[in-house]
């Protein structure tokens, strides 16, 4: 992946790995358009009908191109993960400024712990699935 050692050991492969036991369907750099200059969206989670773009954000500076991103390949949600608190209360106030906060799709500011809780809340049957599958194998 392009980002450093905290953007993805830290922020996008913990969810990559919590997506995969689930079972999901994950896609890691997702080119969104022809060419370079397109750009990757960080891991994308879910197949069909319901999409989450997941960014992985240091800094409140690239939100206006993770919210173009997420409206080129037309995803359901769009995550922002973030290493800390203070930059999720800068991202935020960077989405109210812009008034972009629910445009094109919903986004949520996540710390990497929160994104794992709200797969479990996307993706029901699968953390269900996961969930007695586990409980299955320790018996």
């Amino acid at each position: 992946m392009r980002g450093g050692f905290v953007h993805n050991k830290c922020l996008i492969d913990p969810v990559a790995a919590c997506s995969r036991d689930m079972g999901l369907p994950i896609a890691l750099e997702v080119p969104v358009g022809p060419g370079r200059r397109a750009g990757h969206v960080d891991l994308v989670v879910g197949e069909g009908d319901f999409r989450i773009a997941v960014e992985a954000e240091c800094t409140p500076r690239r939100v206006d191109n993770d919210l173009g991103k997420a409206a080129r390949l037309g995803v359901q949600e769009l995550w922002i993960i973030v290493p800390s608190p203070r930059v999720g209360r800068a991202i935020v106030g960077v989405l109210y400024r812009s008034g972009m906060l629910g445009a094109p799709c919903p986004v949520f500011v996540l710390s990497q712990l929160q994104a794992r809780q709200r797969l479990a809340v996307c993706f029901p049957l699968y953390f269900a699935a996961k969930v007695l599958g586990t409980e299955r194998n320790e018996s």
